[in-house]
């Protein structure tokens, strides 16, 4: 009897425990399914509307824009928490790198999908575990396990292959996945920084870390926009284009800003749970998600 009272806490605490673990199992694989499913929807209709409306930066301010407004939405109706009080000082400085590796991540994304194919930017991308632990041991000298590190080199050997029978391959369209790829991963780790906080600022939660770092790159992608798609949209084969397909452009620009939001939203969620290079493993899985 004695014996039976004192190990039925234990039993009791050790499957509270396995069902928790349980849980948190399910809702971390509910969150990679709807990260993998939003990023699928996102990809093709980006590639659709870069297709009638081939101006990759404008694109990607209109992305961005949206991902504001969405913030801002939930802002006023108080379903995120305003970020006023997690920024302390200093906050725009540690914004600043995130930023700008967001501002041209994206432009180059977009880039990438106008000259080349869906399929080969993304095998571009996998490359992304390779950038985020290079990434990690210049900035805080963590260093990967040599497990890792060697399940690393298939990547970079099935990317050389992959990029080598490309039928769509163009020097332009590479470059520009590869850049993308690398400022990504940049901005995951800088993120990740500001989700943990300063010493005068409680952590920042990830939604609001997405949304001012959005709201910064907006700054930084409008004037690129202004520069190098502006002379293109006032040309009159561009104006007659947008004219005749006025209300297709505007339905595939606003889905596709939506889904932006929805499935980067869903991914700095994941990366608040998670370290960065296993987050960028996590990502390395989405896009042979959409490649398949």
């Amino acid at each position: 009897g004695t014996l039976l009272k004192e190990t039925t806490p234990v039993l009791a605490k050790t499957g509270k425990v396995s069902s928790m673990l349980s849980l948190g199992t399910v809702v971390m694989t509910l969150g990679f399914l709807s990260w993998y499913g939003a990023n699928v929807a996102f990809n093709i209709v980006n590639k659709q509307a870069l297709g009638v409306f081939p101006h990759a930066w404008t694109v990607s301010v209109l992305q961005l824009a949206t991902v504001v407004m969405c913030s801002m939405l939930g802002w006023a109706t108080g379903a995120i928490e305003a970020p006023w009080r997690s920024m302390g000082s200093g906050f725009l400085w540690r914004l600043f790198p995130a930023a700008v590796c967001h501002a041209l991540g994206n432009g180059l994304t977009s880039v990438a999908f106008s000259c080349s194919s869906v399929s080969f930017t993304h095998i571009v991308k996998t490359t992304e575990p390779v950038w985020m632990a290079l990434g990690s041991y210049l900035m805080t000298g963590a260093v990967l396990p040599l497990p890792q590190v060697l399940t690393l080199i298939p990547i970079m050997l099935g990317v050389a292959l992959a990029t080598a029978g490309e039928l769509s391959f163009t020097w332009l369209g590479f470059l520009a996945a590869l850049g993308s790829t690398v400022c990504f991963a940049g901005r995951g780790i800088f993120s990740k920084r500001l989700m943990s906080g300063a010493p005068d600022a409680k952590p920042m939660s990830p939604l609001n870390v997405y949304a001012m770092d959005s709201l910064m790159a907006l700054g930084f992608t409008v004037p690129m926009a202004l520069l190098l798609d502006g002379p293109t949209m006032l040309l009159e084969t561009s104006r007659a284009s947008l004219a005749a397909n006025k209300s297709l452009i505007v339905h595939l620009l606003a889905v596709s800003g939506l889904s932006y939001y929805a499935y980067n939203a869903i991914a700095f969620k994941l990366l608040a749970k998670l370290d960065v290079v296993s987050h960028a493993v996590g990502n390395l899985g989405k896009r042979i998600f959409v490649i398949g």
